[in-house]
């Protein structure tokens, strides 16, 4: 079986989401399907940690098995799966206080 693919990606949202002037982007990690293993109708889960936790939460990769990983769990059946860290967690920027 293949592995799904993964994304990490950087957006802005300093103007749009934060009204600051200085550059502020969010992380965000795609886990998806392997290629041709797309789900019929497949689900999209939109996970945004909480507390102090980072989206690395939803893809847990103890030993480099992934075998406790949400995302690969989706992604395996076909499933897409969208990770966010919050501003100012993980590797998202920080914003101005």
């Amino acid at each position: 079986m293949e592995m799904p693919i993964r994304i990490t990606q950087k957006f802005p949202v300093s103007e749009a989401a934060l009204k600051q002037d200085d550059n502020v982007s969010i992380a965000v990690r795609f886990v998806l399907p392997s290629r041709g293993c797309l789900a019929g109708n497949p689900v999209v889960f939109f996970c945004f940690p909480g507390g102090s936790l980072n989206k690395s939460c939803f893809d847990l990769d103890p030993g480099g098995t992934y075998s406790m990983s949400f995302a690969e769990a989706m992604a395996e059946r076909g499933h897409i799966c969208v990770l966010i860290d919050h501003p100012g967690v993980g590797e998202s920027d920080r914003p101005q206080d």
